[in-house]
């Protein structure tokens, strides 16, 4: 317990944030590069933008647990066209804190009434807990996939795009 903002007599009871899992908790960035980027340039992002991460974690009190800093991908990002002609990559990593995060009951009744998730319908965790219950072939079979899936609908733009092409060139509308 800790004296409450100077007011003499008042007390407030504090808690130690505990971390979900004893290994540390998981957090994620990610990075984009052109389809088909050889794998030495997504080494070099990969360690670059890891750094980078690892280092802004650091800042906030965190530090990387062990060689938990893992790379996943190539991704399409589903449904966002534009995005095509690029792959997504993600690093995740286990974080502890250096040292233990002390708050107020207050404070952590309000956390537990927040929703963690930031943007609704893109809920992180949940691939990454959905992907590391997948074994390497069923994740291969997944990246397969999306790459198909990709290089399909890259077809059908410029399959669109030369009918348009046609269309105007013989007077048709469409």
């Amino acid at each position: 317990m800790s004296r409450d903002g100077g007011k003499p007599g008042l007390w407030t009871p504090q808690v130690e944030l505990m971390h979900e899992d004893p290994a540390g908790d998981v957090y994620a960035t990610y990075f984009r590069l052109p389809k088909g980027a050889a794998d030495r340039h997504v080494e070099k992002c990969f360690q670059e933008v890891g750094q980078k991460f690892i280092e802004a974690m650091g800042k906030d009190g965190w530090e990387v647990n062990g060689k938990s800093v893992r790379c996943f991908g190539p991704f399409t990002e589903p449904g966002i066209i534009e995005r095509l002609d690029e792959d997504l990559y993600y690093i995740v990593a286990r974080f502890r804190r250096r040292k233990p995060l002390i708050i107020t009951i207050e404070q952590a009744e309000l956390m537990e009434a927040t929703p963690r998730v930031r943007h609704p319908g893109r809920d992180f965790f949940k691939f990454i807990q959905w992907f590391s219950n997948l074994s390497d072939s069923e994740k291969e079979q997944e990246a397969r996939q999306r790459r198909g899936l990709a290089e399909q609908a890259e077809r059908q733009r410029e399959l669109e795009q030369e009918l348009q092409q046609l269309r105007r060139q013989h007077g048709i509308d469409s």
